[in-house]
């Protein structure tokens, strides 16, 4: 029986962590909400990239310009010790399946796209590199 509840202690445990992280990770979403709706973005939380996806964004915004054309900046939130090339290149690929399907406008251009990877930990150059010549262009910001 005490082998039983040890288990069901680690058990416990590891979930009441999982919860923690669940919760400061979109504490700290909010956060750069907050941070992009001063910057005057509309603000939408774990947007799906495209209709009928499963994988979403963090953060995304949107404001329109004077002539009502859409911007967006779309943020990918890590809050943990280190962020990997993985984590950018993830980002970058949601990035590159959002902006192929945006419209053309007038002038055989795109609406402007901004991607925000916001992290708390530390970044490798290795991850910074990854989006070295990406189009739409990252830009990394430490919270």
């Amino acid at each position: 029986m005490t082998k039983k509840t040890s288990k069901t202690k680690a058990s416990f445990e590891k979930q009441r962590q999982g919860y923690k992280a669940a919760i400061k990770g979109k504490d700290f979403e909010k956060k750069i909400g907050v941070f992009l709706s001063k910057r005057g973005y509309k603000i939408d939380y774990e947007k799906p990239i495209c209709k009928g996806s499963k994988e979403k964004f963090d953060v995304f915004g949107i404001m329109y310009d004077e002539l009502g054309y859409e911007e967006y900046c779309i943020a990918e939130c890590k809050d943990k010790p280190r962020v990997t090339a993985t984590d950018v290149l993830s980002f970058m690929s949601k990035l590159r399946e959002f902006y192929k399907r945006l419209p053309v406008y007038d002038l055989d251009e795109k609406p402007e796209v901004l991607g925000l990877f916001a992290y708390t930990g530390e970044l490798p150059r290795d991850a910074r590199n990854a989006a070295k010549g990406f189009r739409p262009t990252i830009k990394f910001k430490e919270f």
